[in-house]
């Protein structure tokens, strides 16, 4: 069910190669075989950039390679996204966009917009617990930095946001490279990942705005996701759980009953697509407690039982097996 978009792929090796590795030889190391840019179908499956990234990771030692990847992403990286993102009308349009669309280049992490005390917020949700944290890192980074990179493109040029928050932590002697990116010194191993904007700049109306084009590349997109999900197996039981999650226990016979297959024919399918029912059950799971943990007026004990665990314990043994680190209820903004 997982995917990134090959375009995003494209850019780590590129990014990679800056550093003054050798990327062919990388790859041919790794036995990796990577598909051609323009020949080969635009999404690939999210394990492959997994091992691309650590690959990266190893190859040259910088634990901020994020900021490196995001400067390798130009607007037509990412074609028909790049075009609706340069069309919003103000920042704030600009991050809804960004949230509600980023299905189209990936699976890998949700992004949701919000205001809350004349803030907008762009929180990253990481839904793919199998991914390993050194990884998810430098995704969220990405995406972080991407949205930053963007803002500054249609907005401002030295744009600096309030306040960049991420829940792993910094590696030693990074800290300065991130300050240098963004502007501001973020603050890791916080509560959640974020991108903070001060209200007063999610208004202004932007130059590059054309409500026209980005009418006409929504629907592209809209159709894209849903071409896609309704192709993909895997992605409609994930959409399923999703749905019938919060507030019972929700079985393999119960999805397969609504997809009208047996359990059996259901694995199978899922496993030919390299997934399982556990995977997306977990993934589901993983998804619904980052939202629920998000808000205060929830205990541990409320979202256990939403997500249909016997008890708060079982829920944390799971929510550290996917990321690493206990669930904490994050405070009130």
């Amino acid at each position: 069910m997982k995917y990134t978009t090959n375009f995003a792929l494209h850019a780590v090796l590129q990014a990679t190669g800056s550093y003054g590795v050798d990327v062919d030889a990388m790859l041919k190391r790794a036995q990796l075989g990577i598909p051609d840019l323009h020949n080969d179908p635009e999404h690939i499956p999210a394990t492959l950039t997994e091992q691309v990234v650590k690959l990266a990771l190893q190859e040259t030692g910088d634990p901020a390679i994020s900021l490196r990847i995001a400067e390798y992403i130009y607007p037509t990286t990412l074609r028909e996204f790049s075009i609706s993102l340069l069309s919003s009308s103000s920042v704030r349009d600009f991050l809804q966009r960004l949230a509600k669309y980023y299905p189209a280049i990936s699976t890998t992490q949700k992004l949701r917009f919000v205001i809350r005390q004349q803030q907008g917020i762009l929180i990253s949700h990481f839904t793919e617990p199998q991914i390993s944290p050194p990884v998810r890192a430098v995704w969220v980074e990405i995406s972080i930095a991407f949205a930053v990179r963007f803002i500054r493109m249609v907005y401002q040029p030295d744009y600096r946001p309030l306040r960049v928050e991420f829940t792993h932590a910094v590696a030693d002697g990074a800290q300065r490279q991130y300050q240098e990116f963004f502007g501001v010194a973020p603050c890791f191993s916080a509560n959640r990942n974020a991108l903070f904007v001060d209200g007063g700049d999610l208004d202004v109306p932007l130059l590059t705005s054309n409500a026209t084009m980005a009418a006409e590349y929504e629907l592209k997109l809209s159709q894209r996701i849903a071409q896609m999900r309704e192709k993909n197996l895997s992605m409609q039981v994930y959409t399923f759980l999703l749905n019938q999650l919060p507030g019972r226990k929700i079985s393999k016979e119960d999805v397969a009953q609504h997809f009208a297959m047996s359990s059996k024919t259901l694995q199978n399918k899922l496993r030919k697509s390299g997934s399982s029912f556990q995977q997306l059950l977990d993934a589901a799971r993983l998804e619904l407690a980052n939202i629920s943990l998000s808000r205060s007026d929830l205990s541990l004990a409320d979202i256990a039982e939403q997500l249909g665990y016997n008890d708060t314990s079982n829920f944390c043994r799971a929510y550290k097996r996917w990321t690493g680190h206990s669930p904490r209820v994050m405070p009130p903004l």
